[in-house]
């Protein structure tokens, strides 16, 4: 699942939980197809990842409050951490990436080959001078 196909399926379920006055919280009104019929592996990402799942709910919950996670650079990068606008900036250079679920693992540890794929960008990115 791509972020732009995660973060459009966080507003329609918030947009279809505020229509029908549904509870998105963790054992509230959001069900995963498997947790209802018991064996579909469905949606499968989220059966397989459950810490994901409540993530989700979290923020469709959080976006039927007003809040916003469109726009949100990583999921896992709070807008007050002490770094996340060094990281903002690092992501839109295109120096750095995070993984297929659109996450950054901010206290994660850089492994070798990561960091020479860092300065490999960053000389790019000086060299054309942007």
């Amino acid at each position: 699942m791509t972020e732009a196909t995660y973060n459009t399926l966080v507003h329609r379920c918030a947009d279809l939980s505020k229509e029908w006055d549904l509870d998105p919280k963790p054992l509230g009104d959001l069900w995963l197809h498997q947790e209802v019929v018991g064996w579909k592996d469905c949606h499968r990402w989220f059966v397989q990842n459950p810490l994901s799942w409540h993530k989700f709910q979290e923020e469709v919950f959080e976006v039927m409050k007003g809040g916003n996670i469109l726009g949100k650079v990583f999921r896992d990068v709070a807008d007050d951490r002490w770094s996340a606008k060094d990281i903002e900036k690092a992501k839109a250079l295109g120096l750095i990436a995070g993984d297929s679920n659109g996450n950054f693992n901010p206290t994660g540890q850089l492994t070798r080959e990561q960091a020479a794929v860092i300065m490999v960008r960053l000389y790019e990115v000086i060299k054309e001078g942007k």
